[in-house]
């Protein structure tokens, strides 16, 4: 189940429009308040708010729970809290959701097609490292070889019709955004370049 909700947050994230216009991505895996709790996805509309997007395959009471605390523990008044389903949510959900001041969609994954040019670099809540760029000047010797690698995948392994995503934290992790698969990543631990490798990575044409 939770493998399907992240390839519904993947598609959002990467086509982001299908839920409001003018929406700008600020990192996916946000930390909530002062806690170690996290929301799925962090966008700011076009009025400048901030909009806390929490994905589900589907929409239940625990669901519901989880986003009333999530709004009690943002301080701004002005964020927006929203449940995104990958399955029609039923009338009375929807009813007790518009009660709370919380805001709901049904999207289907099915429906979104993702085609991307190039690839897509996603900011994790949490990192001090926000673009892949502060990766390789964190790496120092071993930038070079990372910008190489990286090179490679957007340039050989990413095409438009199977576009990959790198989520950036404390390192690059590529991951094909229709299937949730992660097959490389690079991380920085010390002075030392470290890459890790899906067991099925060696099967991938």
């Amino acid at each position: 189940m939770k493998n399907e909700e992240i390839v519904l947050q993947n598609k959002l994230i990467a086509c982001h429009s299908i839920i409001e216009e003018q929406l700008r991505l600020i990192e996916r895996e946000t930390l909530i308040g002062n806690t170690r709790k996290r929301c799925d996805i962090l966008f700011e509309d076009k009025n400048g708010k901030q909009l806390f997007v929490e994905v589900k395959e589907y929409v239940d009471e625990k669901a519901i729970e989880q986003i009333i605390e999530y709004k009690k523990l943002v301080s701004s008044e002005d964020a927006r809290f929203m449940l995104i389903s990958n399955r029609q949510i039923e009338q009375s959900l929807i009813s007790k959701l518009e009660d709370l001041e919380i805001e709901s969609q049904w999207i289907n994954k099915q429906h979104i097609d993702v085609k991307l040019d190039r690839i897509l670099e996603v900011p994790k809540g949490g990192s001090k490292y926000k673009t892949k760029d502060k990766i390789f000047q964190k790496l120092n010797k071993q930038k070079e070889l990372a910008e190489e690698i990286f090179n490679f995948i957007s340039t050989t392994l990413h095409t438009r019709d199977n576009p990959i995503m790198c989520n950036i934290s404390d390192g690059i992790m590529f991951q094909i955004i229709n299937r949730n698969e992660k097959f490389l990543s690079i991380s920085t631990v010390g002075n030392r370049l470290l890459f890790h490798l899906t067991k099925d990575s060696g099967e991938r044409d």
